[in-house]
């Protein structure tokens, strides 16, 4: 261990998704609050843009984005998020099946594209994309801006609209 790792407190693994971390624990080398905050990454997309949160600025979607940060190829962030993804698939095969995208598209088209697809009528389903390499959509993000624009409008729950890529 680091000694400029953050340490955790046990409370925060207080509740359901303690509980589920806290089983998960003996089985993984990933650390548990990456594997905590996957879970709850994964639900906060499961249950989609229905539930909402008073933000002082009106009510927003209540959703989870994490960013697991770790030395590379030693931090278990894969293993922390692959640990959570087998109880996502577990318990909701449905959407783990039909709405976890593995990677982020590498262009602002590809991501409208892909929710675009993923639509019913003029509404978006829930998606989950997993990307594992950071570097890669700062990368991607560097080349098209468009990925870093769209992912901002997705985090403050505005609207993405295919005619968006010509602006």
């Amino acid at each position: 261990m680091h000694d400029n790792q953050p340490v955790i407190s046990p409370e925060a693994f207080h509740g359901l998704f303690g509980e589920i971390t806290n089983a998960l624990d003996p089985y993984t080398e990933g650390a548990k609050v990456g594997v905590m905050m996957s879970l709850m990454s994964a639900y906060s997309a499961y249950i989609g843009h229905g539930p909402t949160v008073e933000t002082g600025k009106g009510s927003s979607p209540l959703a989870l984005w994490s960013v697991l940060v770790g030395v590379s190829g030693k931090g278990r962030k894969g293993t922390a998020t692959g640990m959570a993804m087998r109880v996502v698939e577990a318990a909701f095969a449905s959407f783990a099946e039909n709405s976890v995208v593995d990677g982020l598209p590498a262009t602002g088209l590809g991501l409208i594209t892909e929710l675009a697809d993923r639509a019913e009528g003029t509404l978006a389903t829930p998606v989950l994309f997993v990307e594992e390499e950071g570097d890669a959509l700062l990368s991607n993000a560097r080349r098209d801006a468009k990925v870093g624009v769209y992912l901002r409008k997705a985090f403050d729950a505005q609207t993405i609209a295919p005619q968006d890529q010509d602006r």
